[in-house]
Protein backbone atom coordinates (compact mmCIF):
# COMPACT_ATOMS: atom_id res chain seq x y z
CA UNK A 1 0.00 0.00 0.00
CA UNK A 2 1.17 3.53 -0.82
CA UNK A 3 0.37 6.57 1.29
CA UNK A 4 1.04 10.29 0.92
CA UNK A 5 0.26 13.23 3.20
CA UNK A 6 1.39 16.83 3.52
CA UNK A 7 3.81 17.20 6.42
CA UNK A 8 4.96 20.39 8.15
CA UNK A 9 7.79 18.64 10.03
CA UNK A 10 11.25 19.23 8.59
CA UNK A 11 12.66 15.98 10.01
CA UNK A 12 11.12 12.55 10.62
CA UNK A 13 12.24 12.67 14.24
CA UNK A 14 9.90 15.62 14.83
CA UNK A 15 6.81 13.50 14.07
CA UNK A 16 5.71 12.67 17.61
CA UNK A 17 2.92 10.18 18.49
CA UNK A 18 0.33 12.92 19.07
CA UNK A 19 0.93 14.41 15.60
CA UNK A 20 0.73 10.98 13.98
CA UNK A 21 -2.43 10.06 15.87
CA UNK A 22 -4.14 13.26 14.74
CA UNK A 23 -3.93 12.36 11.03
CA UNK A 24 -4.48 8.59 10.92
CA UNK A 25 -7.37 6.24 11.61
CA UNK A 26 -7.83 5.56 15.33
CA UNK A 27 -7.91 1.78 15.01
CA UNK A 28 -4.83 1.81 12.76
CA UNK A 29 -2.98 3.89 15.38
CA UNK A 30 -4.04 1.50 18.17
CA UNK A 31 -2.78 -1.58 16.29
CA UNK A 32 0.40 0.24 15.23
CA UNK A 33 1.19 1.17 18.83
CA UNK A 34 0.65 -2.46 19.81
CA UNK A 35 3.13 -3.58 17.12
CA UNK A 36 5.69 -1.11 18.46
CA UNK A 37 5.28 -2.11 22.10
CA UNK A 38 5.48 -5.80 21.15
CA UNK A 39 8.82 -5.14 19.44
CA UNK A 40 7.55 -6.14 15.98
CA UNK A 41 9.14 -3.20 14.12
CA UNK A 42 12.69 -3.57 12.75
CA UNK A 43 14.32 -0.43 11.35
CA UNK A 44 17.06 -1.58 8.99
CA UNK A 45 18.19 1.85 7.76
CA UNK A 46 17.14 5.35 8.75
CA UNK A 47 17.99 9.03 8.81
CA UNK A 48 15.91 12.18 9.23
CA UNK A 49 14.63 11.96 5.64
CA UNK A 50 13.93 8.27 5.01
CA UNK A 51 13.38 4.96 6.78
CA UNK A 52 13.65 1.37 5.55
CA UNK A 53 12.09 -1.21 7.83
CA UNK A 54 10.31 -4.51 8.36
CA UNK A 55 7.12 -5.00 10.39
CA UNK A 56 5.87 -8.37 11.64
CA UNK A 57 2.11 -7.97 11.25
CA UNK A 58 -0.74 -10.26 12.28
CA UNK A 59 -1.01 -11.74 8.78
CA UNK A 60 2.58 -11.64 7.55
CA UNK A 61 5.87 -9.77 7.39
CA UNK A 62 5.88 -6.49 5.47
CA UNK A 63 8.66 -4.38 4.05
CA UNK A 64 8.33 -0.61 4.21
CA UNK A 65 10.02 2.53 2.99
CA UNK A 66 9.12 6.00 4.25
CA UNK A 67 10.41 9.28 2.86
CA UNK A 68 10.01 12.93 3.86
CA UNK A 69 10.75 15.31 1.02
CA UNK A 70 9.60 18.85 0.17
CA UNK A 71 6.87 18.87 2.80
CA UNK A 72 5.38 15.54 1.72
CA UNK A 73 5.52 12.28 3.67
CA UNK A 74 5.28 9.23 1.38
CA UNK A 75 5.06 5.62 2.51
CA UNK A 76 5.26 2.34 0.65
CA UNK A 77 4.28 -0.91 2.38
CA UNK A 78 4.06 -4.43 0.93
CA UNK A 79 0.78 -5.03 2.84
CA UNK A 80 -2.57 -5.34 1.00
CA UNK A 81 -4.47 -3.01 3.37
CA UNK A 82 -6.26 0.10 2.21
CA UNK A 83 -6.07 2.21 5.39
CA UNK A 84 -5.87 5.92 4.63
CA UNK A 85 -3.85 8.05 4.71
CA UNK A 86 -1.26 5.62 6.20
CA UNK A 87 -1.50 1.91 6.95
CA UNK A 88 -0.95 0.57 10.47
CA UNK A 89 2.51 -0.74 9.53
CA UNK A 90 3.69 2.70 8.36
CA UNK A 91 2.33 4.24 11.56
CA UNK A 92 4.15 1.60 13.64
CA UNK A 93 7.43 2.44 11.88
CA UNK A 94 6.98 6.18 12.51
CA UNK A 95 6.25 5.51 16.20
CA UNK A 96 9.30 3.27 16.52
CA UNK A 97 11.51 5.78 14.70
CA UNK A 98 10.39 8.53 17.09
CA UNK A 99 11.28 6.33 20.07
CA UNK A 100 14.54 5.27 18.42
CA UNK A 101 15.52 8.87 17.64
CA UNK A 102 14.90 9.87 21.27
CA UNK A 103 17.07 7.00 22.53
CA UNK A 104 19.81 7.97 20.09
CA UNK A 105 19.70 11.63 21.13
CA UNK A 106 19.39 11.06 24.89
CA UNK A 107 23.10 10.43 25.75
CA UNK A 108 24.15 13.68 24.02
CA UNK A 109 21.70 15.75 26.06
CA UNK A 110 22.47 14.28 29.49
CA UNK A 111 25.47 13.92 31.75
CA UNK A 112 27.42 10.65 31.77
CA UNK A 113 26.05 9.73 35.17
CA UNK A 114 22.43 10.05 33.99
CA UNK A 115 22.88 8.65 30.48
CA UNK A 116 22.63 4.96 31.34
CA UNK A 117 19.02 4.81 32.61
CA UNK A 118 17.77 7.27 29.99
CA UNK A 119 19.48 5.51 27.09
CA UNK A 120 17.35 2.38 27.50
CA UNK A 121 13.66 3.33 27.88
CA UNK A 122 10.72 0.99 27.21
CA UNK A 123 12.84 -2.09 28.03
CA UNK A 124 15.32 -1.55 25.19
CA UNK A 125 18.55 -3.28 26.12
CA UNK A 126 22.04 -2.70 24.77
CA UNK A 127 21.86 -6.06 22.98
CA UNK A 128 18.82 -4.82 21.03
CA UNK A 129 20.77 -1.75 19.95
CA UNK A 130 23.97 -3.61 19.10
CA UNK A 131 22.64 -5.99 16.46
CA UNK A 132 25.26 -6.85 13.87
CA UNK A 133 24.59 -5.46 10.42
CA UNK A 134 25.78 -8.76 8.92
CA UNK A 135 23.05 -10.64 10.84
CA UNK A 136 20.39 -8.14 9.72
CA UNK A 137 21.54 -8.64 6.12
CA UNK A 138 21.28 -12.43 6.51
CA UNK A 139 17.80 -12.02 8.01
CA UNK A 140 16.63 -9.79 5.13
CA UNK A 141 17.94 -12.31 2.57
CA UNK A 142 16.14 -15.14 4.40
CA UNK A 143 12.99 -13.01 4.68
CA UNK A 144 12.99 -12.28 0.94
CA UNK A 145 13.40 -15.99 0.18
CA UNK A 146 10.58 -16.72 2.63
CA UNK A 147 8.25 -14.26 0.92
CA UNK A 148 8.97 -15.87 -2.47
CA UNK A 149 8.34 -19.32 -0.98
CA UNK A 150 5.03 -18.25 0.55
CA UNK A 151 3.91 -16.65 -2.71
CA UNK A 152 4.39 -20.04 -4.36
CA UNK A 153 2.70 -21.91 -1.47
CA UNK A 154 6.00 -23.55 -0.49
CA UNK A 155 7.26 -24.02 3.10
CA UNK A 156 9.64 -21.48 4.61
CA UNK A 157 13.31 -22.02 3.74
CA UNK A 158 15.62 -23.39 6.41
CA UNK A 159 16.57 -20.74 8.94
CA UNK A 160 20.16 -19.47 8.77
CA UNK A 161 22.55 -20.67 11.45
CA UNK A 162 22.96 -17.73 13.80
CA UNK A 163 23.92 -17.46 17.43
CA UNK A 164 21.42 -16.51 20.10
CA UNK A 165 20.17 -12.94 19.84
CA UNK A 166 17.57 -10.56 18.48
CA UNK A 167 17.83 -11.71 14.85
CA UNK A 168 17.10 -15.33 15.83
CA UNK A 169 14.01 -14.05 17.68
CA UNK A 170 12.86 -12.31 14.48
CA UNK A 171 13.18 -15.56 12.54
CA UNK A 172 11.29 -17.48 15.24
CA UNK A 173 8.51 -14.86 15.15
CA UNK A 174 8.14 -15.25 11.37
CA UNK A 175 8.14 -19.05 11.68
CA UNK A 176 5.51 -18.87 14.43
CA UNK A 177 3.29 -16.64 12.30
CA UNK A 178 3.57 -19.02 9.36
CA UNK A 179 2.76 -22.03 11.59
CA UNK A 180 -0.36 -20.27 12.88
CA UNK A 181 -1.39 -19.27 9.35
CA UNK A 182 -0.99 -22.86 8.13
CA UNK A 183 -2.97 -24.26 11.08
CA UNK A 184 -5.72 -21.72 10.44
CA UNK A 185 -5.81 -22.66 6.77
CA UNK A 186 -6.03 -26.37 7.62
CA UNK A 187 -8.94 -25.69 10.00
CA UNK A 188 -10.66 -23.65 7.31
CA UNK A 189 -10.35 -26.50 4.80
CA UNK A 190 -11.69 -29.00 7.36
CA UNK A 191 -14.68 -26.77 8.13
CA UNK A 192 -15.45 -26.36 4.42
CA UNK A 193 -15.35 -30.15 3.96
CA UNK A 194 -17.66 -30.64 6.95
CA UNK A 195 -20.06 -28.06 5.55
CA UNK A 196 -20.10 -29.72 2.14
CA UNK A 197 -20.74 -33.12 3.78
CA UNK A 198 -23.70 -31.74 5.75
CA UNK A 199 -25.14 -30.02 2.70
CA UNK A 200 -24.71 -33.17 0.58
Amino acid sequence: MKGKIACSAQRLGLLDPAMIKSVVDGSAFHVANQYRTENRVRITDADERQITSVVIGNSGVYQLSIQLKDGVLTTKCSCPLNEQPLCRHSVAVLLEYHRWAQVKAAPRSTSKSAAAPIATPHGVTSSALDIKLSEVTIFIEWLQASVRALEQAHPLPEAPALGAGEVVNWIKAVQSLEDRRRQSEEKHVTLEEDLRTREG
